[in-house]
């Protein structure tokens, strides 16, 4: 995934992955959301009081960009569970579900290896209480070893709080523990994660550009007004590729010349493509940057010497994504010394570079 080609005036960065993966001058993220109806669980005696393991196979899970997750089992149905991390809006499959008292943990595929994670049933409490009352009533325990019989009923329950409203009765045949009440328990709900304007993500990658100049003693450079590397960014996207020399033969330069934006050297990096960040673009945008700066060796460095170039005034910024693919294109400016003329090879049209898809 780390064959990339790299001009003075055009880089690329690939990252693939939940966590990134290649730099070419485009970051490759992927994030699934295909979202589809589910039931609530029809059987919940199968995941009450039982403390021994279970594993189901072949399962889904559908996850909203909260810390929400509905994970649907064949013979189990729909568990409503949650986590203290927000997870992205995502549909994934082949997930397999192991439950151990209250703890449920996903496990799953995702493009850079294996996932898992623990998650919670916020509804587990108020389960075990309504089948308690439903099919005991009362629970009986026999006299001979009263002490130990308690502890063991208690340790079934993984923790739930039983209230018991009259005192134990003891009798020669058995002890007696009336009926429990049921607590109410409310359960939160989740605030949805705010998701940054195009204006902000923009942002976001000009003061992580900053971030590592300033780190290298370097003047901070401005965000550019140019729209070339905007439109390149919407055009790629639709695409499903990456290249720094667009199908009708443009280059960064000619761009710029076409769509009417003020004239730079321009030297490029670009990211984009699939993977899995859990719904947040920035973590994206600043896990591409990343790997441009410090796993660029595969490109001879072009990326990080990108960011890095002293003599770079701004730099023109355009991001496009959905709820599966993101492309970032970061066109680098510098101004042309007065006794200077741009050389006509840098707005003739060229052949397309190599391409990377996704």
């Amino acid at each position: 995934m780390k064959k990339t080609k790299s001009k003075q005036n055009s880089k690329t960065v690939v990252i693939i992955g939940i966590s990134a993966a290649v730099v070419i001058g485009i970051t490759v993220l992927a994030l699934n959301s295909n979202l589809f109806e589910t039931n609530s669980i029809s059987d919940t005696s199968k995941i009450l009081t039982k403390s021994e393991t279970q594993i189901y196979k072949d399962c889904t899970m559908v996850t909203y960009g909260t810390t929400n997750a509905d994970v649907d089992c064949l013979g189990l149905g729909t568990l409503h569970l949650v986590r203290d991390l927000p997870l992205s809006a995502a549909n994934v499959k082949d997930v397999t579900l192991t439950i151990s008292g209250n703890v449920y943990s996903i496990e799953f595929i995702a493009p850079l290896g294996k996932v898992t994670y623990d998650l919670t049933n916020l509804t587990y409490d108020a389960i075990v209480y309504q089948e308690l009352v439903k099919n005991f009533g009362e629970i009986k325990i026999p006299f001979g070893d009263v002490e130990k019989s308690v502890r063991d009923l208690k340790d079934s329950l993984k923790g739930v709080p039983l209230i018991v409203e009259n005192i134990i009765k003891e009798s020669s045949e058995s002890v007696v523990i009336p009926k429990l009440k049921v607590p109410e328990i409310n359960i939160p709900k989740p605030e949805p994660t705010k998701q940054l304007t195009l204006s902000e993500l923009k942002q976001t990658a000009l003061e992580d550009i900053n971030k590592y100049r300033t780190q290298n003693n370097l003047r901070s450079i401005t965000l550019g007004t140019a729209i070339s590397p905007q439109l390149y960014a919407e055009e790629l996207l639709v695409e499903g590729c990456i290249h720094h020399v667009s199908v009708t033969g443009e280059g960064p330069m000619l761009r710029y010349k076409n769509n009417g934006d003020k004239m730079f050297l321009v030297a490029e990096n670009i990211a984009g493509g699939l993977g899995l960040s859990w719904g947040v673009p920035e973590k994206d945008i600043l896990r591409a940057n990343y790997d441009m700066m410090y796993d660029d060796a595969h490109a001879n460095w072009g990326h990080h010497d990108n960011i890095l170039n002293p003599h770079h005034k701004s730099v023109s910024i355009g991001i496009a994504y959905d709820n599966q693919r993101l492309v970032m294109v970061q066109d680098f400016e510098q101004s042309l010394p007065p006794e200077y003329s741009y050389h006509p090879s840098s707005f003739a049209k060229q052949s397309m570079d190599q391409k990377f898809c996704w």
